[in-house]
């Protein structure tokens, strides 16, 4: 699965991408079902695999089992007003 390149970006920089894209426009994290949405990726389990890599490389934390758990390393969020 490391490989899968579509369009010249990887499957896992579209999962990340889609991450961010998501906590910038509803202010909170995906769920698994959204990410899949966003990226084209049918299962579950695949998301639930780049995740773990994404976590492994230091770019996200995930708390697991909790919905919408997802942190992202780097990034600071904040209400526009603030």
């Amino acid at each position: 699965m490391d490989g899968i390149k579509t369009n010249g970006t990887s499957t896992i920089d579209k999962v990340y991408q889609c991450i961010v894209g998501y906590f910038m426009e509803n202010g909170y994290a995906p769920s698994i079902r959204d990410i899949c949405a966003g990226t084209g990726l049918a299962s579950s389990g695949t998301v639930f695999y780049y995740l773990q890599r994404l976590e492994a490389d230091g770019q996200i934390v995930v708390k697991r089992n909790s919905p919408r758990a997802i942190r992202l390393i780097g990034y600071e969020f904040r209400k526009v007003g603030e």
